[in-house]
């Protein structure tokens, strides 16, 4: 099939795509809200402004799509897809945006998450780092609503109330060590692709703790599943 009728055939829907070239290389790979206009749009605009984006469009010759359920789905697929096979133009490209992380220091008696810039090698092999993501709003609104389910603490007393905690952004200290390594263990687990294992694990114990009378704690974690199921649509992303 021709790259014409392809990109003709591409559904209105999120996912990552794939540019390859005649060698059937990967040379470049995105995400995109709808596949059909993001797609659509390299090979109907001049981008007279971005001269590299000319030259990889003249390579292509086929693509390969993969559709996901949200947007933010995609963004962690093609995160991992260009940290895994790093190809060429995404690197070329770096330097019209600027890249993000997300960093975990797991190592910490109370672990925290950040979004860093650049980070020590010494960090590194204390937590662990996700991304590279697109700075801006977007990151910031996956960081503030990771932070809503899975509450974390960033003053340098976990255990005394803070301003955070008030607002519900901190357990402070109504948590114990294993319900704060609980939330933070969420949040690794989301960002690591398991969203769908994560959610039946969260199913079951919403279960036992429903048949164990205690609804509260079960109504919370209900709460908590329906808004990883639509984080994609909640957070609203505009890229």
């Amino acid at each position: 099939m021709k790259l014409k009728d392809k990109i003709a055939l591409l559904p209105s829907k999120p996912g990552i795509y794939k540019f390859k070239n005649r060698k059937g290389d990967v040379i470049y790979i995105g995400k995109a809200t709808n596949l059909k206009s993001r797609v659509s749009s390299y090979f109907s605009s001049s981008h007279t402004d971005r001269p590299r984006i000319i030259q990889m469009v003249e390579e292509v010759v086929d693509l390969e799509t993969v559709e996901t359920e949200n947007e933010i789905d995609a963004l962690v697929m093609e995160s991992a897809l260009v940290k895994e096979q790093q190809p060429l133009y995404n690197s070329d490209l770096k330097d019209d945006k600027s890249y993000a992380w997300l960093y975990v220091n797991t190592q910490d008696e109370y672990p925290t998450v950040k979004i860093v810039r650049s980070i020590k090698r010494s960090d590194y092999k204390k937590g662990r780092l996700f991304g590279p993501y697109p700075s801006g709003r977007a990151i910031a609104r996956v960081f503030k609503y990771l932070r809503k389910l899975y509450p974390f603490c960033t003053s340098k007393d976990p255990t005394a109330p803070c301003f955070h905690y008030h607002i519900g952004l901190c357990p402070g200290p109504d948590a114990t060590k294993e319900e704060y390594r609980a939330n933070i263990n969420g949040i690794i687990r989301f960002l690591s692709g398991k969203k769908k294992s994560h959610i039946q694990d969260m199913e079951r114990k919403m279960k036992r703790l429903a048949q164990d009378n205690q609804f509260e704690k079960a109504a919370e974690l209900r709460d908590k599943i329906v808004d990883l199921r639509h984080l994609g649509a909640k957070i609203g992303f505009n890229y």
